[in-house]
Protein backbone atom coordinates (compact mmCIF):
# COMPACT_ATOMS: atom_id res chain seq x y z
CA UNK A 1 0.00 0.00 0.00
CA UNK A 2 1.26 3.64 -1.20
CA UNK A 3 1.71 6.44 1.57
CA UNK A 4 -1.03 8.76 1.92
CA UNK A 5 -1.13 11.89 0.11
CA UNK A 6 -2.97 14.87 0.09
CA UNK A 7 -6.96 14.95 -1.25
CA UNK A 8 -7.46 15.81 -4.91
CA UNK A 9 -10.35 17.25 -6.97
CA UNK A 10 -10.92 15.39 -10.38
CA UNK A 11 -13.54 16.96 -13.12
CA UNK A 12 -15.04 15.17 -15.60
CA UNK A 13 -14.49 15.60 -19.31
CA UNK A 14 -15.78 18.77 -21.23
CA UNK A 15 -18.25 15.94 -23.23
CA UNK A 16 -19.25 14.40 -19.80
CA UNK A 17 -19.34 17.81 -17.66
CA UNK A 18 -23.72 17.77 -18.08
CA UNK A 19 -23.97 15.03 -15.38
CA UNK A 20 -21.33 15.86 -12.77
CA UNK A 21 -22.24 14.19 -9.89
CA UNK A 22 -20.09 14.61 -7.22
CA UNK A 23 -17.98 11.33 -5.97
CA UNK A 24 -15.89 10.60 -2.72
CA UNK A 25 -13.33 7.88 -3.08
CA UNK A 26 -11.64 6.77 -0.02
CA UNK A 27 -8.83 4.60 -0.71
CA UNK A 28 -5.14 4.45 0.68
CA UNK A 29 -3.63 2.66 -2.26
CA UNK A 30 -2.60 5.49 -5.16
CA UNK A 31 -2.73 3.22 -7.76
CA UNK A 32 -6.25 2.24 -7.10
CA UNK A 33 -7.02 5.83 -6.47
CA UNK A 34 -5.79 7.21 -10.02
CA UNK A 35 -7.58 4.03 -12.11
CA UNK A 36 -11.30 4.84 -9.92
CA UNK A 37 -10.61 8.74 -10.70
CA UNK A 38 -10.13 8.09 -14.18
CA UNK A 39 -12.70 5.60 -15.20
CA UNK A 40 -15.90 7.60 -13.21
CA UNK A 41 -14.29 11.08 -14.46
CA UNK A 42 -14.47 9.81 -17.61
CA UNK A 43 -18.03 8.46 -16.71
CA UNK A 44 -19.05 11.91 -16.31
CA UNK A 45 -18.28 12.41 -12.12
CA UNK A 46 -16.73 14.88 -10.65
CA UNK A 47 -14.49 12.99 -8.60
CA UNK A 48 -12.76 14.20 -4.96
CA UNK A 49 -9.95 11.45 -3.11
CA UNK A 50 -8.71 10.78 0.16
CA UNK A 51 -6.12 8.98 1.49
CA UNK A 52 -7.59 7.66 4.69
CA UNK A 53 -10.74 7.47 6.98
CA UNK A 54 -10.28 10.59 8.61
CA UNK A 55 -9.68 12.75 5.83
CA UNK A 56 -12.34 11.38 3.53
CA UNK A 57 -14.72 12.12 6.80
CA UNK A 58 -13.65 15.75 6.90
CA UNK A 59 -14.38 16.38 2.99
CA UNK A 60 -17.37 14.59 3.02
CA UNK A 61 -18.39 17.42 5.96
CA UNK A 62 -17.06 19.62 3.45
CA UNK A 63 -18.85 19.27 0.54
CA UNK A 64 -21.73 16.40 0.76
CA UNK A 65 -21.06 14.31 -1.94
CA UNK A 66 -23.26 12.35 -3.90
CA UNK A 67 -21.63 8.66 -3.25
CA UNK A 68 -19.43 7.63 -1.04
CA UNK A 69 -16.49 4.91 -2.55
CA UNK A 70 -14.50 3.33 0.77
CA UNK A 71 -11.58 0.07 0.59
CA UNK A 72 -12.75 -1.30 3.25
CA UNK A 73 -9.15 -3.00 4.20
CA UNK A 74 -7.10 0.74 5.11
CA UNK A 75 -4.64 1.10 8.14
CA UNK A 76 -6.52 3.11 10.41
CA UNK A 77 -9.85 3.98 10.22
CA UNK A 78 -11.17 1.22 8.54
CA UNK A 79 -13.71 1.20 5.77
CA UNK A 80 -16.35 -0.51 7.97
CA UNK A 81 -15.60 2.39 10.77
CA UNK A 82 -15.99 5.37 7.63
CA UNK A 83 -19.20 3.23 6.61
CA UNK A 84 -20.48 3.69 9.93
CA UNK A 85 -19.48 7.29 10.07
CA UNK A 86 -20.96 8.33 7.11
CA UNK A 87 -24.36 6.52 7.79
CA UNK A 88 -24.59 8.48 11.28
CA UNK A 89 -23.53 12.02 9.49
CA UNK A 90 -25.38 11.48 5.98
CA UNK A 91 -27.81 8.47 6.37
CA UNK A 92 -28.77 9.16 2.60
CA UNK A 93 -25.85 9.07 0.86
CA UNK A 94 -25.21 5.77 -1.03
CA UNK A 95 -22.09 3.63 -0.16
CA UNK A 96 -20.23 1.62 -2.21
CA UNK A 97 -17.18 -0.59 -0.41
CA UNK A 98 -14.39 -1.44 -2.37
CA UNK A 99 -12.68 -5.13 -1.40
CA UNK A 100 -9.74 -6.88 -2.17
CA UNK A 101 -9.75 -10.80 -3.39
CA UNK A 102 -10.24 -13.39 -0.55
CA UNK A 103 -12.22 -10.60 2.19
CA UNK A 104 -16.13 -12.21 1.49
CA UNK A 105 -16.83 -12.04 5.02
CA UNK A 106 -15.97 -7.92 5.28
CA UNK A 107 -18.41 -7.40 2.20
CA UNK A 108 -21.19 -9.27 3.84
CA UNK A 109 -20.56 -7.70 7.22
CA UNK A 110 -20.50 -3.97 5.31
CA UNK A 111 -23.91 -5.11 3.41
CA UNK A 112 -25.78 -5.74 6.87
CA UNK A 113 -24.09 -2.22 8.23
CA UNK A 114 -25.98 0.14 5.53
CA UNK A 115 -23.44 -0.22 2.57
CA UNK A 116 -25.27 -0.24 -0.82
CA UNK A 117 -22.76 -2.03 -2.89
CA UNK A 118 -19.37 -3.49 -3.19
CA UNK A 119 -16.77 -3.43 -6.20
CA UNK A 120 -13.54 -5.61 -6.34
CA UNK A 121 -10.44 -4.87 -7.04
CA UNK A 122 -8.56 -4.95 -9.05
CA UNK A 123 -11.58 -3.61 -11.73
CA UNK A 124 -11.30 -6.36 -14.60
CA UNK A 125 -14.18 -4.31 -16.25
CA UNK A 126 -14.48 -0.64 -15.74
CA UNK A 127 -18.24 -0.77 -16.96
CA UNK A 128 -19.00 -2.78 -13.70
CA UNK A 129 -17.54 0.04 -11.19
CA UNK A 130 -19.30 2.92 -13.24
CA UNK A 131 -22.63 0.89 -13.59
CA UNK A 132 -22.56 0.13 -9.39
CA UNK A 133 -22.09 3.89 -9.24
CA UNK A 134 -24.84 4.56 -11.59
CA UNK A 135 -27.36 1.94 -10.05
CA UNK A 136 -26.57 3.27 -6.29
CA UNK A 137 -27.07 7.42 -7.63
CA UNK A 138 -30.23 6.45 -9.24
CA UNK A 139 -31.64 4.37 -6.37
CA UNK A 140 -30.70 7.43 -3.92
CA UNK A 141 -32.62 9.92 -6.56
CA UNK A 142 -35.24 7.33 -6.29
CA UNK A 143 -35.37 7.40 -2.49
CA UNK A 144 -35.12 11.32 -2.16
CA UNK A 145 -37.82 11.83 -4.84
CA UNK A 146 -40.03 9.49 -2.73
CA UNK A 147 -39.16 10.78 0.36
CA UNK A 148 -40.19 14.16 -1.37
CA UNK A 149 -43.69 13.22 -2.54
CA UNK A 150 -44.16 11.14 0.89
CA UNK A 151 -43.38 14.65 2.34
CA UNK A 152 -45.79 16.53 -0.16
CA UNK A 153 -48.39 13.46 0.07
CA UNK A 154 -48.38 14.66 4.37
CA UNK A 155 -48.51 17.99 3.50
CA UNK A 156 -51.50 17.55 1.35
CA UNK A 157 -53.24 15.04 3.58
CA UNK A 158 -52.72 17.97 6.35
CA UNK A 159 -53.80 20.78 4.39
CA UNK A 160 -56.74 17.95 3.01
CA UNK A 161 -57.55 17.71 6.41
CA UNK A 162 -57.55 20.94 7.81
CA UNK A 163 -60.10 21.69 4.58
CA UNK A 164 -62.45 18.95 5.80
CA UNK A 165 -62.65 20.05 9.21
CA UNK A 166 -63.48 23.31 7.97
CA UNK A 167 -66.03 22.12 6.01
CA UNK A 168 -67.00 19.72 8.45
CA UNK A 169 -67.74 23.42 10.55
CA UNK A 170 -68.90 24.89 7.87
CA UNK A 171 -71.76 22.20 6.91
CA UNK A 172 -72.76 22.09 10.59
CA UNK A 173 -73.23 25.93 11.26
CA UNK A 174 -75.03 25.35 7.22
CA UNK A 175 -77.06 22.80 9.16
CA UNK A 176 -77.64 24.79 12.29
CA UNK A 177 -79.22 27.92 10.31
CA UNK A 178 -81.45 25.93 7.78
CA UNK A 179 -83.09 24.19 10.55
CA UNK A 180 -83.58 27.38 12.30
CA UNK A 181 -85.70 27.94 9.30
CA UNK A 182 -87.79 25.83 10.41
CA UNK A 183 -91.46 26.39 11.85
CA UNK A 184 -92.23 24.97 15.14
CA UNK A 185 -92.97 21.88 15.62
CA UNK A 186 -96.65 20.95 17.28
CA UNK A 187 -97.61 24.82 16.13
CA UNK A 188 -101.45 25.33 16.94
CA UNK A 189 -103.70 27.29 14.87
CA UNK A 190 -107.82 26.85 15.28
CA UNK A 191 -109.05 23.16 14.78
CA UNK A 192 -105.49 22.20 13.53
CA UNK A 193 -102.12 21.31 14.82
CA UNK A 194 -99.27 21.07 12.61
CA UNK A 195 -96.04 18.89 12.74
CA UNK A 196 -93.10 18.31 10.76
CA UNK A 197 -89.87 16.22 10.79
CA UNK A 198 -86.84 16.13 8.60
CA UNK A 199 -84.27 13.87 8.74
CA UNK A 200 -81.44 14.96 6.08
CA UNK A 201 -79.06 12.44 4.14
CA UNK A 202 -76.41 14.93 4.71
CA UNK A 203 -75.39 17.32 7.16
CA UNK A 204 -77.26 19.62 5.19
CA UNK A 205 -80.62 18.80 3.43
CA UNK A 206 -82.39 19.42 -0.05
CA UNK A 207 -85.51 19.37 1.42
CA UNK A 208 -87.87 22.15 3.45
CA UNK A 209 -91.15 22.42 5.14
CA UNK A 210 -92.78 25.27 6.30
CA UNK A 211 -96.50 26.72 7.77
CA UNK A 212 -97.18 29.81 8.93
CA UNK A 213 -100.66 31.55 9.40
CA UNK A 214 -101.59 34.14 6.83
CA UNK A 215 -104.04 36.57 8.33
CA UNK A 216 -106.90 35.15 11.17
CA UNK A 217 -108.40 32.65 7.97
CA UNK A 218 -105.61 30.63 6.36
CA UNK A 219 -102.69 28.56 7.46
CA UNK A 220 -100.25 27.95 4.90
CA UNK A 221 -98.29 24.93 4.07
CA UNK A 222 -95.33 23.43 1.89
CA UNK A 223 -93.13 21.22 1.17
CA UNK A 224 -89.94 21.68 -1.30
CA UNK A 225 -87.32 19.34 -2.11
CA UNK A 226 -84.74 19.96 -4.14
CA UNK A 227 -83.01 17.84 -6.83
CA UNK A 228 -79.43 16.48 -5.84
CA UNK A 229 -78.14 16.55 -2.24
CA UNK A 230 -75.47 18.93 -0.13
CA UNK A 231 -74.82 22.36 0.34
CA UNK A 232 -75.83 23.24 -2.71
CA UNK A 233 -79.50 21.71 -2.56
CA UNK A 234 -79.58 23.30 0.88
CA UNK A 235 -78.75 26.46 -0.64
CA UNK A 236 -81.84 26.74 -2.92
CA UNK A 237 -83.89 25.34 -0.63
CA UNK A 238 -83.00 28.77 1.61
CA UNK A 239 -83.69 30.57 -1.57
CA UNK A 240 -87.37 28.58 -1.77
CA UNK A 241 -87.94 29.96 1.88
CA UNK A 242 -87.09 33.07 1.36
CA UNK A 243 -89.07 33.88 -1.70
CA UNK A 244 -92.00 32.54 -0.22
CA UNK A 245 -91.14 34.53 2.74
CA UNK A 246 -91.12 37.71 0.56
CA UNK A 247 -94.96 36.99 -0.44
CA UNK A 248 -95.92 36.32 3.02
CA UNK A 249 -94.47 39.99 4.21
CA UNK A 250 -96.47 41.58 1.28
CA UNK A 251 -99.32 39.85 2.24
CA UNK A 252 -98.90 40.97 5.61
CA UNK A 253 -98.34 44.52 4.39
CA UNK A 254 -101.97 44.33 2.84
CA UNK A 255 -99.74 44.35 -0.98
CA UNK A 256 -100.54 41.04 -2.04
CA UNK A 257 -102.92 37.94 -1.64
CA UNK A 258 -100.85 36.35 -3.81
CA UNK A 259 -99.71 33.68 -0.79
CA UNK A 260 -103.24 32.90 -0.84
CA UNK A 261 -103.30 31.60 -4.06
CA UNK A 262 -101.13 28.08 -4.86
CA UNK A 263 -101.35 28.10 -8.41
CA UNK A 264 -100.00 31.85 -9.21
CA UNK A 265 -97.48 31.03 -6.19
CA UNK A 266 -95.58 28.11 -7.85
CA UNK A 267 -96.11 29.89 -11.20
CA UNK A 268 -93.91 33.03 -9.60
CA UNK A 269 -91.72 30.88 -7.57
CA UNK A 270 -91.41 28.90 -10.91
CA UNK A 271 -90.51 32.11 -12.71
CA UNK A 272 -87.90 33.23 -10.08
CA UNK A 273 -86.20 30.29 -9.80
CA UNK A 274 -85.77 29.63 -13.81
CA UNK A 275 -84.33 33.40 -13.97
CA UNK A 276 -81.42 32.21 -11.72
CA UNK A 277 -80.41 29.24 -14.10
CA UNK A 278 -79.24 27.57 -10.56
CA UNK A 279 -79.08 23.96 -12.44
CA UNK A 280 -81.38 22.72 -9.92
CA UNK A 281 -85.02 22.00 -9.88
CA UNK A 282 -87.49 21.85 -7.24
CA UNK A 283 -90.55 19.82 -6.48
CA UNK A 284 -93.16 21.26 -4.14
CA UNK A 285 -96.60 20.59 -2.86
CA UNK A 286 -98.22 24.09 -1.51
CA UNK A 287 -101.61 24.55 0.07
CA UNK A 288 -103.91 26.99 1.71
CA UNK A 289 -106.21 25.96 4.64
CA UNK A 290 -109.32 28.29 4.77
CA UNK A 291 -110.18 27.71 8.59
CA UNK A 292 -113.97 28.96 8.21
CA UNK A 293 -114.58 27.02 5.63
CA UNK A 294 -112.72 24.06 6.37
CA UNK A 295 -111.18 23.56 3.11
CA UNK A 296 -107.80 22.70 1.72
CA UNK A 297 -106.58 24.22 -1.75
CA UNK A 298 -103.55 23.05 -3.22
CA UNK A 299 -101.06 23.09 -5.96
CA UNK A 300 -98.26 20.72 -7.22
CA UNK A 301 -95.20 21.13 -8.71
CA UNK A 302 -94.26 17.69 -9.59
CA UNK A 303 -94.54 16.34 -5.87
CA UNK A 304 -94.41 12.85 -5.14
CA UNK A 305 -95.74 10.85 -3.34
CA UNK A 306 -99.06 12.23 -3.01
CA UNK A 307 -100.44 13.74 0.07
CA UNK A 308 -102.56 11.59 1.63
CA UNK A 309 -106.37 12.76 3.57
CA UNK A 310 -107.05 10.60 6.86
CA UNK A 311 -110.77 10.55 7.88
CA UNK A 312 -110.63 7.68 10.26
CA UNK A 313 -112.17 4.85 7.95
CA UNK A 314 -110.06 5.24 4.92
CA UNK A 315 -107.03 7.19 3.43
CA UNK A 316 -107.78 9.31 -0.20
CA UNK A 317 -104.53 10.22 -2.14
CA UNK A 318 -104.65 13.34 -3.30
CA UNK A 319 -103.22 12.90 -7.08
CA UNK A 320 -102.33 15.76 -8.73
CA UNK A 321 -99.92 16.83 -11.65
CA UNK A 322 -97.77 19.37 -12.01
CA UNK A 323 -94.13 20.34 -13.85
CA UNK A 324 -91.17 20.79 -11.31
CA UNK A 325 -90.18 24.31 -10.48
CA UNK A 326 -87.00 26.18 -12.50
CA UNK A 327 -87.11 23.98 -15.55
CA UNK A 328 -90.09 25.08 -17.80
CA UNK A 329 -90.66 29.07 -18.05
CA UNK A 330 -94.07 28.83 -18.94
CA UNK A 331 -95.18 25.67 -16.88
CA UNK A 332 -98.79 27.09 -15.50
CA UNK A 333 -100.28 24.64 -12.50
CA UNK A 334 -103.83 23.94 -11.46
CA UNK A 335 -105.47 24.89 -8.09
CA UNK A 336 -107.12 21.77 -6.29
CA UNK A 337 -109.40 22.29 -3.51
CA UNK A 338 -110.85 19.28 -1.12
CA UNK A 339 -112.86 19.84 2.21
CA UNK A 340 -111.34 19.36 5.63
CA UNK A 341 -114.29 18.89 7.38
CA UNK A 342 -114.60 15.35 7.96
CA UNK A 343 -111.03 14.58 7.67
CA UNK A 344 -108.45 14.09 11.34
CA UNK A 345 -105.08 14.28 8.93
CA UNK A 346 -103.55 14.93 6.25
CA UNK A 347 -99.74 13.61 5.48
CA UNK A 348 -97.35 14.99 3.31
CA UNK A 349 -94.17 13.45 2.95
CA UNK A 350 -91.26 13.96 0.65
CA UNK A 351 -89.48 11.11 -1.94
CA UNK A 352 -86.97 10.21 0.84
CA UNK A 353 -89.78 8.54 2.47
CA UNK A 354 -90.74 5.93 0.11
CA UNK A 355 -87.14 4.11 -0.38
CA UNK A 356 -87.43 3.11 3.68
CA UNK A 357 -90.97 1.66 3.89
CA UNK A 358 -90.56 -1.63 5.28
CA UNK A 359 -91.82 -4.26 2.78
CA UNK A 360 -95.03 -5.90 2.27
CA UNK A 361 -96.50 -7.90 -0.19
CA UNK A 362 -98.96 -7.12 -2.55
CA UNK A 363 -98.86 -3.38 -2.18
CA UNK A 364 -97.92 -0.47 -4.14
CA UNK A 365 -95.96 1.97 -1.97
CA UNK A 366 -98.33 4.78 -2.21
CA UNK A 367 -100.69 1.80 -0.61
CA UNK A 368 -97.94 0.78 1.99
CA UNK A 369 -97.39 4.22 3.16
CA UNK A 370 -101.58 4.81 3.42
CA UNK A 371 -101.62 1.79 5.80
CA UNK A 372 -99.27 2.99 7.84
CA UNK A 373 -101.22 6.23 8.09
CA UNK A 374 -104.27 4.89 8.84
CA UNK A 375 -102.99 2.60 11.73
CA UNK A 376 -100.81 5.15 13.65
CA UNK A 377 -101.89 8.39 15.34
CA UNK A 378 -99.40 10.75 16.03
CA UNK A 379 -96.26 11.84 14.53
CA UNK A 380 -94.18 10.02 16.97
CA UNK A 381 -96.20 6.44 16.51
CA UNK A 382 -95.78 7.16 12.33
CA UNK A 383 -92.27 7.19 12.56
CA UNK A 384 -91.63 4.24 14.33
CA UNK A 385 -94.31 2.22 12.27
CA UNK A 386 -92.14 3.46 9.12
CA UNK A 387 -89.01 2.11 10.76
CA UNK A 388 -87.34 5.91 10.64
CA UNK A 389 -84.03 5.74 13.10
CA UNK A 390 -83.28 9.32 13.52
CA UNK A 391 -79.46 8.52 13.84
CA UNK A 392 -79.45 6.37 10.92
CA UNK A 393 -77.75 7.70 7.58
CA UNK A 394 -80.23 7.36 4.80
CA UNK A 395 -79.95 7.34 1.07
CA UNK A 396 -82.37 10.76 0.54
CA UNK A 397 -83.62 13.08 2.85
CA UNK A 398 -86.75 12.24 4.40
CA UNK A 399 -89.18 14.42 5.40
CA UNK A 400 -92.89 14.28 6.57
CA UNK A 401 -95.89 17.36 7.38
CA UNK A 402 -98.42 16.58 9.40
CA UNK A 403 -101.90 17.79 10.09
CA UNK A 404 -103.72 16.65 12.53
CA UNK A 405 -107.46 18.29 13.10
CA UNK A 406 -108.93 18.01 16.86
Amino acid sequence: MSSASPSTSIEPGAAAAATAEAILLIDDDEGVRRAFARILSMAGYRLRVAADGEQGLAMLREFSPDAVLVDLTMPGMGGLDVLGEVNRLSPDTPVIVISGTGIVDDVVQALRRGAWDYVSKPVEDSRLLVKAVRRALERATLLRENREQRANLEQLNSRLSAAVEELREDQEAGRRVQFSLLPQDGFHVGKYKFARRLFPSQCLSGDFVDYFAAGDDHVVLYLADVSGHGAASAFVTAMVAALVGRHREAFARGESDLVLHPEKLLESLNSDLGLRKLHKHVTMFYGVVDLKSETLSFGTAGQYPYPLLDDGERVQILESSGRPLGLFPEARFTRHEVSLASVKRLLVPSDGVLEILPESNGLSRMERLSALLGRTTGMESLIEAMGIDPTAQYPDDVTLLLVERS
